[in-house]
């Protein structure tokens, strides 16, 4: 199973172009858009394609249809794919928590660590709700 969650910048560095920027997305490096000729381009999803991987989805978090989309996509991954699906949302919560005890510990200009005081523990406790959310949905199913 593989997700890929693609903002397609790097968002804890002030919103920095990444390789998984969109040829010509306008980040805040470089802000006229990113140049496919000078600095390529990833496409995560044709890679992913490639690999033997049972269940590849793909969706965005864009307005309420791209979300509804979204939760059919995990709810087949739950129904087909339980113990991975799982253990994957608890890894991102984790990476989260990782992500903020760090900080932005590879710019060029060191920027200082996030503390619990800026993490936003709502998204969080969403995650933990969207888990039992999720487990009262299959119940109804059953």
């Amino acid at each position: 199973m593989a997700v890929y969650i693609n903002n397609a910048i790097y968002g804890m560095t002030g919103g920095q172009m990444a390789p998984t920027t969109l040829p010509h997305q306008k980040t805040a490096t470089p802000p006229k858009g990113k140049d496919p000729a000078k600095y390529g381009t990833l496409n995560v999803v044709d890679v992913l394609g490639k690999m033997d991987i049972a269940y590849l989805a793909r969706g965005e978090l864009v307005g309420p249809a791209g979300m509804n989309n979204c939760k059919k996509l995990i709810r087949k991954a739950l129904d087909h794919f339980r113990a991975q699906t799982i253990y994957l949302i608890i890894g991102l919560m984790l990476g989260s928590i990782y992500a903020v005890v760090m900080g932005p510990t590879t710019l060029e200009v060191p920027q200082p660590a996030m503390t619990l005081h800026d993490f936003n523990i709502l998204f969080f406790v969403i995650g933990g709700a969207l888990i039992i959310g999720l487990q009262k949905m299959k119940d109804l199913k059953a």
